[in-house]
């Protein structure tokens, strides 16, 4: 049985929080509590509406990082031949399961290292995903 954990990221601060509590608005939103916030009343008076919120995988990087949907993660393959490679991909949770690219994402075998997130860094994805740096 995996953890359950998600944070959150804040697009007016430009900062990435744990979440400890959600809870959800009638309008569809929902209101996340951080650790700086009040844990007997965390929802009151200041709360944070976030529509941006990722679910840990359950997993970490080759680096013990927890990899959280959202993070950009360099993963190394063989393309046919001995040549290795490297490539960029985006964790996201689809089809059940989260992905990295076309991998799936199920044990800690899986080798990737976490280089950012797609809030904080965008700019380390380029077209096609390959790692040219």
């Amino acid at each position: 049985m995996r953890e359950i954990r998600f944070r959150a990221w804040d697009s007016d601060k430009k900062i990435m929080f744990n979440v400890f509590g959600m809870k959800w608005k009638t309008d569809g939103t929902f209101i996340c509590g951080n650790d700086e916030w009040n844990h007997d009343d965390c929802y009151a008076p200041a709360e944070k509406v976030s529509d941006i919120i990722m679910q840990f995988t359950g997993l970490k990087d080759k680096n013990g990082v927890d990899i959280y949907e959202g993070d950009i993660v360099r993963t190394n393959y063989y393309k046919g031949t001995m040549q290795e490679e490297y490539v960029k991909s985006v964790v996201e949770y689809r089809s059940g399961g989260f992905f990295a690219d076309h991998q799936a994402l199920f044990t800690e075998s899986f080798q990737c290292e976490i280089i950012g997130n797609i809030y904080k860094n965008p700019e380390l994805l380029n077209k096609g995903g390959k790692d040219n740096e």
